[in-house]
């Protein structure tokens, strides 16, 4: 008998062998997958939003969505113990962007007045809060509080020059300008002395700005980018941010306390626009697809994991996460009207994301 006459009949006796086993292994998977698709909620259409842009969670059994209506107002949606109530307009403003909660009984949303004019709505007691319009600027549209009080939103003028505002625990002061980037967007704060802005500088070219102990400096530029959406920071020496590359994919970058890296571009998705992250181990991303269906992605603290699309959601603009093991995500169906969905955490993993680094940036170094 020759040598690989013999090799093959003994690949075959063990693989005969150890039949139970392996269908037994694949039926599990089977079974657990097909589980886990069942359990993905529809998303649930939020009649009167037009467009939700963002989430928070003040409380694991509590959770606020804003956006813009139809009818140019800002406004606000709150998810109650699994379900949500009637969208509520904010008086005074015409769309609202970002929104943070220094306090469980308090929310601040960045977002627009009709004018155009930068404004800011504290949302806590009533169903839907005032806006108070900033002078100065023409959009805000992130807004963190590294402390309970001090609180930063960022935006820009009606020349398209980056600006911030602070508040004091009593005031917003007037807005000044951040040099060197434009249209700052997202927003987030890893320390009490440190946040970080997500910039836009020319049509391919992103940045991210960084906030330290009350002066501004450029931290990194990124080429080939086209856009920086969300971001999330879940330790003080760890930051998420999230956006699109060209060519069109959803990339993301992270930093490690001293620099950023990346890109890497996750295959499937042509656009991420925000991120939690719960654990240094656990982030959320959404977005939408290719084809223009919305999505998840899972980081799991190795890699990225596509979650099962969402066929009723064009695009997915927010998520936050009320509870360990939930996540809810909000955005937009192709009807027009506002969307919200729970999000689980992947029990069962169906599919690594495809990633691979990119030279589109320069890591670490200030921008030349």
């Amino acid at each position: 008998m020759d040598t690989l006459t013999w090799m093959l009949r003994r690949g075959l006796r063990r693989l005969w062998r150890y039949r139970y086993v392996a269908v037994t292994a694949l039926v599990a998977f089977a079974v657990g997958a097909a589980a886990w698709y069942a359990t993905l909620p529809a998303p649930d259409s939020i009649g009167g939003a037009g467009k939700l842009s963002a989430v928070v969670c003040p409380s694991p059994a509590r959770c606020l969505a804003i956006g813009q209506d139809g009818n140019g107002h800002g406004v606000l949606a709150a998810w109650d113990r699994g379900r949500w109530g009637p969208v509520t307009p904010v008086a005074g403003t015409y769309a609202l962007f970002g929104i943070t909660c220094p306090s469980s009984r308090t929310c601040l949303a960045a977002g627009q007045t009709g004018a155009p004019q930068g404004a800011i709505a504290k949302i806590g007691g009533s169903p839907a809060g005032s806006a108070k319009p900033i002078a100065g600027s023409e959009v805000l549209s992130g807004v963190a509080c590294p402390t309970d009080r001090m609180c930063l939103a960022v935006g820009y003028d009606i020349y398209g020059h980056a600006v911030y505002t602070t508040w004091n625990g009593a005031t917003w002061h007037p807005p000044l300008k951040v040099r060197g980037v434009a249209r700052l967007a997202a927003l987030a704060c890893p320390s009490s002395r440190t946040c970080f802005a997500l910039a836009q500088q020319r049509s391919d070219t992103a940045a991210i700005a960084e906030w330290h102990n009350g002066s501004w400096k450029l931290a990194a530029r990124f080429r080939n980018v086209v856009q920086l959406s969300g971001i999330a920071c879940p330790s003080s020496l760890d930051c998420v941010a999230v956006g699109q590359g060209l060519p069109a994919q959803g990339l993301v970058l992270r930093w490690n306390g001293s620099y950023w890296n990346g890109p890497d571009l996750l295959a499937g998705s042509d656009l991420l626009e925000d991120v939690t992250c719960p654990a240094t181990n656990l982030c959320i991303a959404v977005g939408t697809s290719y084809s223009q269906v919305g999505l998840a992605e899972q980081w799991d603290g190795s890699r990225w994991h596509m979650l099962p699309s969402v066929q009723n959601a064009s695009i997915l603009y927010g998520v936050a996460c009320p509870q360990p093991g939930t996540c809810l995500a909000v955005g937009i169906n192709s009807g027009g009207d506002g969307v919200g969905i729970k999000v689980p955490h992947a029990s069962h993993r169906l599919g690594t994301v495809a990633t691979r680094s990119t030279p589109l940036g320069l890591h670490g170094n200030p921008p030349r």
